[in-house]
């Protein structure tokens, strides 16, 4: 530390007029943490691991066992657990990976956390998730450890098809599950309108919405707010995602004058009848009818328009659930026609366009 006070007139000071000045300036050295509190060395921390549930006794009492890596072996003794040990979770597990898209992704047989750590597990089953237990161990911080721990329940079954054949059988296998499939044609669409058409028959989803496409998924329960949040979300992936624009590009100025007023659905099904492209109607058909489903839930008050369209879709009969995995499979049928569509070239060629 030190002090300075300087005299003069005007080149003796640092502000003209002034006569004097002084300037105290100073430093404080802060000492560091003691050693204990480092995190280094003989000093660090040692990694916590959560117990989980990997087997019931023979009298019905559940068995834990710790997810350290360094406490499991590949080859264990009789009755011990193993890496390889099946741990089970209810399918809530993932919903918060889900409900905060801008941080987490699950995906086919994985979820991970932007960069910081990712999992690979077992989620083609509709009721549950499975995960090896090394795995809990190695992937996940101890807090993530704690969350998966709440959604632990007592081993019931073995793992999905898909999940057997690829771990166990050395296979390449598809996932079943219309969410996981829906997701991957949709990205089939993108590549097959670039290479194709050389423009997007679905506009890409701005920064905006690109939470919609990664929160998709089948609902765990026959909640009605998690029922009208992924109508929602289909609606504006599927159908107001529709480059109108684009598809009025394919007609002469005469042949557009047909769809002045239409909206988007509209505008597809007389491009697809114009080509002469057959089997669209049905296809035309459920885009309207799932619009309908959206207008009349989540896009407004519910009353009895609303009561016989959810009826078409059967979920007074079936649940708000299982009526949205035949939601989502009929739209995977229609993501799939319009691949096959523009990989046909009905809708064009982007090398006639270019020449």
């Amino acid at each position: 530390m030190y002090w300075r006070h300087g005299y003069g007139g005007e080149t003796g000071t640092y502000r003209k007029g002034l006569q004097s000045d002084s300037r105290l300036r100073g430093r404080r050295i802060i000492e560091p943490l003691p050693k204990s509190k480092s995190g280094l060395g003989d000093f660090a921390e040692e990694p916590k691991y959560v117990e989980f549930i990997v087997n019931v006794d023979d009298n019905g009492d559940e068995v834990y066992h710790t997810c350290n890596p360094y406490k499991l072996s590949h080859f264990p003794e009789e009755n011990a657990a193993g890496k390889l040990t099946l741990v089970h979770f209810n399918k809530q597990v993932l919903n918060k990976y889900y409900d905060e898209p801008s941080k987490y992704t699950v995906e086919d047989s994985m979820v991970r956390c932007a960069s910081l750590w990712s999992m690979k597990i077992d989620n083609h089953d509709p009721d549950k998730v499975c995960v090896f237990l090394d795995e809990l161990g190695i992937s996940l911080p101890h807090v993530e450890q704690e969350h998966w721990r709440a959604h632990n329940i007592p081993p019931e079954g073995g793992v999905s098809e898909t999940f057997g054949r690829r771990n166990f059988g050395g296979e390449w296998a598809n996932s079943d599950q219309p969410d996981v499939l829906f997701k991957q044609s949709y990205e089939q669409l993108q590549k097959a309108c670039d290479e194709y058409l050389g423009w997007q028959l679905l506009k890409p989803l701005g920064s905006e919405d690109e939470y919609r496409l990664k929160r998709l998924r089948i609902p765990v329960s026959d909640e009605q707010c998690d029922f009208d949040d992924l109508v929602q979300d289909l609606q504006t992936i599927l159908i107001e995602s529709i480059d109108v624009k684009g598809l009025r590009r394919l007609l002469s100025e005469a042949e557009r004058v047909n769809l002045k007023g239409k909206r988007s659905i509209e505008v597809l099904g007389e491009i697809l009848s114009f080509h002469s492209v057959e089997d669209a109607d049905h296809r035309i058909s459920f885009l309207q009818k799932l619009q309908t489903l959206r207008s009349k839930g989540s896009g407004h008050r519910k009353g009895g328009d609303y009561q016989k369209i959810a009826n078409y879709f059967g979920v007074d009969s079936l649940g708000q659930r299982e009526a949205f995995i035949g939601i989502l499979k009929q739209t995977l049928d229609t993501v799939d026609f319009l691949i096959s569509i523009v990989q046909s070239g009905k809708l064009g060629d982007k090398n006639d366009a270019d020449c």
